[in-house]
């Protein structure tokens, strides 16, 4: 069966939705996968320090956090799809390395939001071997909170950067130590018990 002229339009529509849904999901699933890594990086390294069992109900959820980053690409393909200077086959690799660097930097957004919702205000940061930048590696083991960026943004974010905010533990904190009893030689009690 031949379908009429006008309705050519519309499939070709429809079919560059489900081609948008399509990758809309590809890169949410993208998304979860690098926020379920990062998260198990956190229970891992501070779960046992954490005031009770670290669980997946203490996750913040990232859900804007994924919807922008999708909404973000979204402008981005649809903006080099439409450029007639460049191939289809160009502008494909482009939004490629488009996507990997919005995963990386979204990935070291998503590090810093679930530390903060987890109640963790500080990292140390981390150098990644393959980082080319030297201010990078002058901050290794060194301690910043999450509130206080860098222009070059957090660990992670810039593209070639690997570097990575590792969570403080909980005694690092700033918590202040409980003050050692002293003890009463004669007595043989701590001052405290009197």
């Amino acid at each position: 069966m031949l379908l009429p002229a006008e309705s050519v339009p519309v499939i070709g529509w429809l079919r560059r939705e489900l081609r948008l849904l399509i990758e809309r999901k590809a890169i949410a699933r993208q998304f979860n996968a690098i926020a379920d890594e990062q998260w198990r990086k956190i229970v891992a390294q501070i779960g046992s320090q954490f005031p009770g069992p670290l669980t997946d109900r203490d996750r913040p959820n990232l859900s804007a956090l994924r919807d922008e980053a999708i909404s973000f690409r979204q402008v981005y393909v649809e903006e080099r799809r439409k450029t007639p200077d460049i191939s289809p086959e160009q502008a494909e690799r482009q939004i490629a390395c488009f996507e990997r660097d919005l995963l990386k930097r979204f990935g070291a957004d998503i590090n810093a939001e679930l530390q903060v919702g987890s109640g963790i205000p500080s990292y140390t940061w981390r150098f990644g071997p393959t980082c080319p930048d030297e201010y990078h590696e002058v901050r290794e083991g060194e301690e910043f909170d999450w509130e206080k960026g860098f222009k070059d943004g957090y660990p992670g974010e810039f593209p070639t950067c690997d570097c990575y905010g590792e969570p403080l533990p909980f005694d690092d904190l700033g918590d202040e130590p409980e003050p050692e009893a002293e003890m009463d030689a004669e007595a043989g009690t701590t001052l405290n018990d009197r």
